[in-house]
């Protein structure tokens, strides 16, 4: 019994860290500039809950194909996610028209 109480605490444990590294939040914002040269885009935003305060600053993106397309001034909504220790912007889309 005590065995199996060993190894239902490290599962918790390597389960609880499992979601710390893949904790993800979305935020509205304006594109400030795009930066394909770097994979990146600069984006102001509201402030993203639990994570950080309203800003403009860069993030880069999970996969460059994201940033074809947007232009500064692009209303967006986007969503970043912690992977290990880098934060990515993993999803990005226009809001309204153009």
């Amino acid at each position: 019994m005590g065995k199996l109480r060993r190894e239902l605490e490290t599962a918790r444990e390597l389960a609880e860290a499992r979601q710390a590294d893949e904790a993800a939040w979305t935020a509205r914002g304006i594109v400030r500039s795009v930066l394909p040269q770097m994979n990146a885009v600069v984006i102001t935003h509201e402030t993203i809950a639990n994570l950080m305060p309203a800003m403009t600053m860069a993030f880069e993106a999970e996969d460059p194909r994201m940033l074809d397309g947007l232009r500064p001034g692009d209303p967006i909504r986007f969503t970043l996610a912690q992977k290990g220790d880098r934060l990515l912007l993993v999803a990005i889309q226009r809001e309204g028209p153009r």
